[in-house]
């Protein structure tokens, strides 16, 4: 058994693979490559920091005219309309002006009065915007990439973790560290694996503004929990830690995924749901 292990700064985070196969290192290395291609492709579908990037293009358009998009672009924003309508708009992929006024986001020009995800008309292969938004998908895209890393790596003993989103391809027995909030990163809980993959969403120094916004009237989350949701696929399980810290009823949206989440309160305690 070989074994193989790379980091690469992407997705606004450093991502890191592991493998081991009974492979020689040439071959080790081409699978490792080609999961970063995945993930670099997916940045570069999918980053509202890049004006030129697919997304940045429907932002500017879509209110305009029905616009083409990927498969990749139509998969991730179909799931974003779904678990928006089953929790409530608690998930809500067209928060960017909200994070763009806190200077949490680039403004490109021209930032609209903020719209929700009942503006988006999805088809097949079209995107229309009812009104003028900005979709952003930072709490879901990442996830999404590491679910493609982790299908390159399907004959291989593998680990991709980007910044908490973490999957493996071989999780059952396995344990994983979740950061305690607010201790900058200094303790940990471990815990078992309970799905293929996990996703934390956390603001874990004190002082700091929370990167995640109340949908309803686009303040910061107060709360200073840490939320971790296990799921077969990571960029479910990486929207659902959004849910699981804003609504004040998570459990049916986490059941009909069949996902299981973790809170970790400043104080150390562990709920599960």
């Amino acid at each position: 058994m070989n074994s193989l292990r790379q980091c690469r700064p992407l997705l606004g985070t450093y991502v890191e693979i592991q493998i081991s196969a009974d492979k020689d290192d040439d071959a080790l290395l081409d699978c490792s490559l080609a999961a970063f291609d995945e993930i670099m492709r997916i940045q570069q579908l999918m980053s509202f920091h890049d004006p030129q990037s697919e997304l940045s293009r429907i932002n500017a358009c879509a209110h305009l005219n029905e616009m083409k998009i990927s498969p990749d672009l139509h998969r991730v924003l179909s799931f974003a309309l779904e678990l928006a309508e089953v929790s409530n708009g608690w998930f809500d992929p067209s928060i960017a002006p909200g994070l763009i006024r806190r200077g949490l986001l680039p403004d490109h020009g021209d930032c609209p009065e903020a719209a929700d995800w009942r503006s988006i008309r999805l088809t097949g292969h079209t995107v229309r915007f009812a009104r003028p938004l900005r979709l952003d998908f930072g709490g879901i895209a990442k996830g999404y990439a590491v679910d493609l890393a982790i299908a390159a790596l399907s004959g291989a003993d593998a680990i991709v973790n980007a910044g908490g989103d973490l999957a493996m391809n071989r999780w059952q027995g396995r344990d994983v560290e979740i950061r305690t909030p607010a201790s900058n990163g200094r303790s940990t809980f471990v815990v078992p694996m309970e799905n293929r993959s996990v996703a934390t969403s956390a603001a874990y120094y004190l002082g700091e503004e929370h990167v995640i916004l109340n949908p309803g009237n686009l303040e910061p989350l107060a709360c200073r929990d840490s939320a971790s949701v296990f799921a077969e696929s990571c960029m479910v399980a990486d929207a659902l830690t959004k849910v699981l810290l804003l609504s004040p009823d998570p459990f049916p949206v986490l059941a009909q995924f069949d996902a299981q989440g973790i809170i970790i309160g400043l104080d150390g305690k562990i709920s599960r749901l």
